[in-house]
């Protein structure tokens, strides 16, 4: 199985509007309710591909209860951390007039030093028994920066690829520790790195600069313009495929779940890319982050071209 850890999930409504007009009354014509935050949007994607996928993570209070309950009724296997700060609550809002999307997050409560040693615990249980793992998101108030260092080791030992998908410190302290993949997108690069990329060359060297500090592969994602993927040597690109897009949000998490499940399938790289580009443009045609249809990523795939240098 794949194992997704994140600290940071969500009970996410999604409200969709004929026409937003700031300043005024707004009533939405359809509202959707579901568990998100990364690592959980990731599980969904892997689990609606058909790989067997345990999204471990932090949940509390009643919306804890709702995220719970929605996985479970999805079939998606969920192992969690009772917390006493409540599982925040992140609205998007969806303007049909123009397509554009609009995220409102509520900061994510503090955790515990016992609810953080309990999930290190749960975490050590559950490595082993994975085949590939991915850590994502940012970190809860009162989960140590150094987490994605300690997952990082602790893949290693058992043996496990790991696919980080973090930025700023808790990334920097992991690639020390050679994760198999980071993946981000460009701002997220740009931000991490201190410094502007705004050209092809400038992006790798970007991402040569993430393999040097440690990581095996790093996976860039860039919108529209599609990704690039790098083991250090050779360099594959491709573009996203054009679809009518409802809302982009969760498409890199998509994107990352699709990595997860092409690897643990055993495909190479270029195809690897090529799946996981699929997912996050079938990801953007919903109005749900973590949501898509194994079809369209069927059918996308063979209009994908990856280039190799």
């Amino acid at each position: 199985m794949i194992l997704t850890i994140g600290t940071t999930p969500a009970l996410a409504r999604s409200m969709i509007f004929p026409r937003i007009e700031l300043n005024g009354v707004n009533r939405a014509s359809e509202v959707r309710v579901a568990a998100a935050g990364k690592s959980i949007n990731v599980a969904r994607v892997i689990h609606t591909l058909g790989e067997p996928v345990t999204a471990a993570t932090l949940l509390g209070g009643e919306t804890g209860r709702q995220v719970t309950s929605e996985l479970t009724a999805a079939g998606v296997k969920l192992e969690f951390v009772e917390t006493a700060a409540p599982t925040r609550v992140c609205v998007t809002a969806i303007d049909q007039s123009c397509g554009q999307c609009t995220e409102l997050i509520e900061p994510c409560g503090a955790i515990g030093d016992l609810e953080s040693d309990q999930f290190w615990s749960l975490l050590c249980q559950r490595m082993p028994e994975a085949s590939l793992s991915v850590l994502a998101g940012t970190l809860a108030p009162g989960i140590p920066p150094g987490l994605g260092a300690m997952v990082s080791r602790l893949a290693t030992h058992a043996q496990i690829p790991l696919i980080v998908d973090m930025l700023g410190e808790p990334l920097l302290l992991a690639l020390p520790e050679h994760p198999w993949m980071v993946k981000m997108n460009r701002n997220e690069l740009e931000l991490t790195l201190g410094s502007p990329l705004s050209s092809d060359g400038e992006l790798r060297r970007g991402m040569l600069d993430l393999i040097q500090r440690g990581a095996r592969r790093a996976a860039i994602t860039l919108g529209p313009s599609g990704a690039i993927l790098t083991d250090g040597r050779t360099f594959w690109q491709a573009v996203a495929p054009k679809v009518p897009v409802v809302s982009p949000i969760g498409s890199g998490d998509a994107f990352a779940a699709g990595l997860a499940v092409a690897y643990r399938r055993g495909l190479e790289d270029a195809e690897a890319l090529r799946f996981a580009i699929s997912c996050g443009a079938a990801n953007a045609m919903t109005a749900q982050a973590g949501f898509l249809d194994p079809n369209v990523v069927r059918d996308l795939s063979g209009t994908v071209e990856v280039v190799t240098d």
